[in-house]
Order: C-alpha cells, then structure tokens, then sequence
C-alpha cells in the first residue's frame, strides 16, 4: 500500500506498507525537512505507481516509485528548472500513462510515459505553439484514452488515443459552428463511453460513442429543442 501521510518532522511525503508489516515506512522526503512535497495523484500502472511531487529545484513534477518501495525516482523534468509542469488526470491505459502538463513551449497538452517509465513524452501539441489545449477529464475506454481538449478551429471538444499511438484524432466537432460542446460527465459503462454535451441546435444532452471509437452520438434529446437537459452524475451500474 502506498499513501501519502503528514508527520511534524518532514512534512507531508510518500509512505508505503506491506502486506505482512504491522508499521508503516516513510518512502522518501522528496522535500527535505519539514517541508511537504505534496503527494498527489497516486496512480498504479503495472508494478510501479506514478504521482506527482513537488521538490524545491524542479518544482511539481511527476516521479514513481516501484513496487519494491525502496524509493522514488523523478520521471522527467517537463518544465525545466524550478518552474513545475503540474501533472494532472494521470491515467493507465493498457500499461502506459497518460496524465497533462504544462512546458514553456507547448503549454498544458497530453503526455504519456510507457510502461518502462524512463521518461515521459508529448503526445501531440493540439493547440499549436504556447497556447494551450488543456486536456480535462482523461477516461479509459477498452484501451482508449478519451478526453476534451481545445484547438484554435474547433473549440473544446471530444479526443481520443489508443494506447499503441503516437497521436491523438478529435472524435467528431458536436458544435460545428465556432463554438464549443465542452464535453463533461466522461463515463465508461461497458467499453462505451457516455458524456454531456452541448451541440448548436439541442442544448447540453447526452451522448456516447462506442468501442470503436469512430464517432459520437447524441443518446437522446431529454430536453426538447435548444433546452438542455444538463444530465450529470453519470453512473455505471452493472
């Protein structure tokens, strides 16, 4: 098991326990003192688990530890020096990590590291130069990675990744017109993808797309015309 817990003397870090122990083990002081590193995100992928960490030269990044727990080791450093990249949303995907950050070249898009975990790469820059598509609500679908994220042409609307690409495809453009669906609510029931959505004619409804991913359609219209519905909550159940 490993946690992230707060004691008077290093702060808040990375503890672990084991099977068989009775006590737990501070892992490493990432921040060393009475400062904490702020261990967030804790996500398992394979026999290691990845999270993100603040430590005072390269600021909040992500690092992993491996299953032995001996210590943690920082994956990459995405925002050099002390600014922080601030991983977000990390993901597993069939084995490979997907999470977003931020570097002072791309602004905040998707990142993945593989399951070697060596280091991390971009996966494509969606909205092109510094400006930012700022990937929200990352969700695996039977190996696929979904998600929202903005480009200058179309808005914010709904993406996806296998976990074998070097790229991510916009599904379909929902408001067609200049505006945004801003995809919400991303949920997995049985390898098909539900989410809420606002397209140009019927408001905020809800909408799915199946495994394979090609495209997405409104499920119906709970709200007739350009009333929305506005569904939220949404929950798998058998």
């Amino acid at each position: 098991l490993f946690f992230s817990a707060n004691d008077p003397t290093t702060g808040r870090e990375l503890w672990s326990v084991n099977s068989g122990s009775t006590s737990a083990g501070r892992v490493t002081d990432i921040d060393p003192g009475i400062g904490s590193s702020g261990i967030s995100g804790l996500t398992r992928v394979n026999d290691r688990v990845f999270f993100t960490a603040y430590d005072p030269t390269n600021g909040t990044e992500l690092w992993f530890v491996d299953s032995g727990g001996a210590s943690a080791s920082r994956v990459t450093d995405i925002n050099p020096g002390t600014g922080s990249s601030h991983p977000f949303y990390l993901t597993n995907v069939n084995g490979r990590l997907f999470f977003t950050a931020t570097d002072p070249t791309n602004g905040r898009e998707l990142w993945s590291v593989n399951s070697g975990g060596a280091s991390a790469t971009r996966v494509t820059d969606i909205n092109p130069g510094t400006g930012s598509s700022n990937p929200r609500y990352l969700t695996n679908v039977n190996g696929r990675l979904f998600f929202s994220a903005n480009d200058p042409t179309n808005g914010t609307e709904l993406w996806s990744v296998d976990s074998g690409s070097a790229s991510a495809t916009r599904i379909t453009d929902i408001n067609f017109t200049s505006g945004s669906s801003y995809p919400l609510n991303l949920t997995n029931v049985n390898d098909r993808l539900f989410f809420s959505a606002n397209d140009y004619s019927n408001g905020r409804e809800l909408w799915s797309v199946n495994s394979g991913g090609a495209s997405a359609s409104r499920v119906t219209d709970i709200n007739p015309t350009i009333g929305s519905s506005s569904p939220s909550q949404l929950t798998s159940v058998n």
